[in-house]
Protein backbone atom coordinates (compact mmCIF):
# COMPACT_ATOMS: atom_id res chain seq x y z
CA UNK A 1 0.00 0.00 0.00
CA UNK A 2 2.45 2.24 0.38
CA UNK A 3 4.20 1.41 -2.66
CA UNK A 4 1.09 2.11 -4.24
CA UNK A 5 0.72 5.82 -2.75
CA UNK A 6 4.04 6.69 -3.29
CA UNK A 7 3.52 6.03 -7.05
CA UNK A 8 0.05 7.76 -7.51
CA UNK A 9 1.12 10.63 -5.63
CA UNK A 10 4.81 10.43 -7.64
CA UNK A 11 2.83 10.30 -11.03
CA UNK A 12 0.10 12.67 -10.39
CA UNK A 13 -0.54 16.20 -11.79
CA UNK A 14 0.78 18.94 -9.73
CA UNK A 15 -1.60 21.80 -8.64
CA UNK A 16 1.13 24.02 -7.34
CA UNK A 17 4.37 24.69 -8.74
CA UNK A 18 7.27 23.60 -6.35
CA UNK A 19 8.19 26.97 -5.33
CA UNK A 20 5.11 29.28 -3.82
CA UNK A 21 5.43 32.85 -3.10
CA UNK A 22 5.55 31.83 0.18
CA UNK A 23 8.16 28.93 -0.20
CA UNK A 24 11.21 31.46 0.34
CA UNK A 25 9.60 32.32 3.91
CA UNK A 26 10.32 28.31 4.70
CA UNK A 27 13.93 28.45 2.84
CA UNK A 28 15.47 30.92 4.50
CA UNK A 29 15.19 31.83 8.17
CA UNK A 30 12.67 34.99 8.55
CA UNK A 31 10.79 36.33 11.91
CA UNK A 32 7.37 36.02 10.10
CA UNK A 33 7.38 32.00 9.56
CA UNK A 34 8.33 29.66 12.28
CA UNK A 35 11.62 27.81 11.87
CA UNK A 36 10.84 23.87 12.41
CA UNK A 37 10.54 23.68 8.55
CA UNK A 38 13.35 25.71 7.35
CA UNK A 39 15.34 23.60 9.81
CA UNK A 40 14.07 19.99 8.33
CA UNK A 41 15.03 21.57 4.71
CA UNK A 42 18.56 22.35 6.17
CA UNK A 43 18.77 19.16 7.78
CA UNK A 44 18.17 16.42 4.66
CA UNK A 45 20.10 18.59 2.77
CA UNK A 46 22.94 18.01 4.62
CA UNK A 47 22.34 14.53 4.74
CA UNK A 48 21.56 14.79 0.93
CA UNK A 49 17.97 13.95 0.95
CA UNK A 50 15.47 16.25 -0.97
CA UNK A 51 12.44 18.02 0.71
CA UNK A 52 9.67 17.00 -1.83
CA UNK A 53 11.18 13.38 -1.29
CA UNK A 54 10.72 13.54 2.25
CA UNK A 55 6.78 15.23 2.08
CA UNK A 56 6.11 12.21 -0.58
CA UNK A 57 7.68 9.49 1.47
CA UNK A 58 5.99 10.88 4.91
CA UNK A 59 2.89 11.27 2.99
CA UNK A 60 2.72 7.63 1.75
CA UNK A 61 3.75 6.41 5.16
CA UNK A 62 0.67 8.25 6.96
CA UNK A 63 -1.75 7.28 4.43
CA UNK A 64 -0.87 3.88 4.18
CA UNK A 65 -0.93 3.86 8.09
CA UNK A 66 -4.14 5.54 8.21
CA UNK A 67 -5.87 3.29 6.63
CA UNK A 68 -4.41 -0.18 7.66
CA UNK A 69 -5.43 1.43 10.91
CA UNK A 70 -9.19 2.34 10.01
CA UNK A 71 -9.31 -1.39 8.33
CA UNK A 72 -8.09 -2.57 11.17
CA UNK A 73 -10.46 -1.13 13.87
CA UNK A 74 -13.70 -1.32 11.56
CA UNK A 75 -14.00 -2.84 8.39
CA UNK A 76 -11.85 -3.56 5.30
CA UNK A 77 -14.21 -1.90 3.09
CA UNK A 78 -14.44 1.32 5.08
CA UNK A 79 -10.51 1.45 4.82
CA UNK A 80 -10.46 1.04 1.12
CA UNK A 81 -13.14 3.90 1.10
CA UNK A 82 -10.41 5.89 3.11
CA UNK A 83 -7.77 5.36 0.91
CA UNK A 84 -9.70 6.24 -1.92
CA UNK A 85 -10.92 8.92 -0.79
CA UNK A 86 -7.75 10.47 0.54
CA UNK A 87 -5.12 9.20 -2.57
CA UNK A 88 -7.28 10.16 -5.29
CA UNK A 89 -7.63 13.88 -4.06
CA UNK A 90 -5.57 15.85 -6.04
CA UNK A 91 -5.35 19.19 -3.93
CA UNK A 92 -4.87 17.47 -0.47
CA UNK A 93 -1.48 14.99 -2.05
CA UNK A 94 -0.37 18.05 -4.76
CA UNK A 95 1.32 19.81 -1.55
CA UNK A 96 3.74 17.21 -1.52
CA UNK A 97 5.22 18.13 -4.39
CA UNK A 98 5.92 22.07 -3.27
CA UNK A 99 8.24 23.57 -0.62
CA UNK A 100 5.70 24.18 1.87
CA UNK A 101 4.84 22.62 5.18
CA UNK A 102 1.31 21.71 4.40
CA UNK A 103 1.98 17.94 3.08
CA UNK A 104 4.14 17.92 6.95
CA UNK A 105 1.26 18.73 8.78
CA UNK A 106 -1.07 16.57 7.03
CA UNK A 107 1.28 13.56 7.35
CA UNK A 108 1.35 14.55 11.18
CA UNK A 109 -2.26 14.78 11.62
CA UNK A 110 -3.14 11.72 9.95
CA UNK A 111 -0.06 9.97 12.62
CA UNK A 112 -1.56 12.01 15.63
CA UNK A 113 -5.11 10.23 14.62
CA UNK A 114 -4.09 7.13 14.70
CA UNK A 115 -1.77 7.30 17.78
CA UNK A 116 -5.18 9.07 19.53
CA UNK A 117 -7.16 5.89 19.55
CA UNK A 118 -4.49 3.57 19.48
CA UNK A 119 -4.31 1.14 22.72
CA UNK A 120 -0.43 0.77 22.67
CA UNK A 121 1.57 1.28 25.66
CA UNK A 122 3.69 4.18 24.29
CA UNK A 123 1.07 5.82 21.64
CA UNK A 124 0.23 8.64 24.45
CA UNK A 125 4.17 10.05 24.35
CA UNK A 126 4.23 9.53 20.51
CA UNK A 127 0.73 11.09 19.97
CA UNK A 128 2.17 14.27 22.37
CA UNK A 129 5.29 14.41 20.16
CA UNK A 130 3.59 14.70 17.11
CA UNK A 131 1.19 17.01 18.56
CA UNK A 132 4.11 19.25 19.95
CA UNK A 133 5.74 18.91 16.22
CA UNK A 134 2.25 19.81 14.39
CA UNK A 135 2.35 23.12 16.62
CA UNK A 136 5.95 23.72 15.76
CA UNK A 137 5.39 23.11 12.36
CA UNK A 138 2.41 26.22 11.29
CA UNK A 139 0.30 28.49 13.68
CA UNK A 140 -2.80 26.42 12.52
CA UNK A 141 -0.64 23.26 14.16
CA UNK A 142 -1.20 24.64 17.42
CA UNK A 143 -5.48 24.64 17.23
CA UNK A 144 -5.25 21.01 15.49
CA UNK A 145 -3.31 20.19 18.16
CA UNK A 146 -5.55 21.77 20.81
CA UNK A 147 -8.67 20.20 19.26
CA UNK A 148 -6.87 16.44 19.19
CA UNK A 149 -5.72 17.05 23.10
CA UNK A 150 -9.45 17.77 23.85
CA UNK A 151 -10.51 14.83 22.19
CA UNK A 152 -7.77 13.33 23.73
CA UNK A 153 -9.50 14.62 27.18
CA UNK A 154 -12.98 13.64 26.33
CA UNK A 155 -11.60 10.21 25.50
CA UNK A 156 -9.41 9.65 28.71
CA UNK A 157 -10.63 11.04 32.11
CA UNK A 158 -7.38 8.86 33.99
CA UNK A 159 -5.05 11.85 35.83
CA UNK A 160 -1.87 9.47 34.50
CA UNK A 161 -2.21 9.98 31.22
CA UNK A 162 -2.97 12.85 31.42
CA UNK A 163 -0.35 14.02 33.37
CA UNK A 164 2.16 11.92 30.68
CA UNK A 165 0.42 14.53 27.75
Amino acid sequence: MFLLSLTIIQFSPPLLDEIQPDSSGYMYPTQNRQTLYYLLITLLNKIGINIILFQKVLLSFSISSIVIFIARKTSIFLGLVTYSLIIFNTYYISYSKTILPESILFSLLNLAIIYLFEERKNSLIIFSLICGTMASLKPVGILLSLVLFMIFLIKNKKKKNLFIF
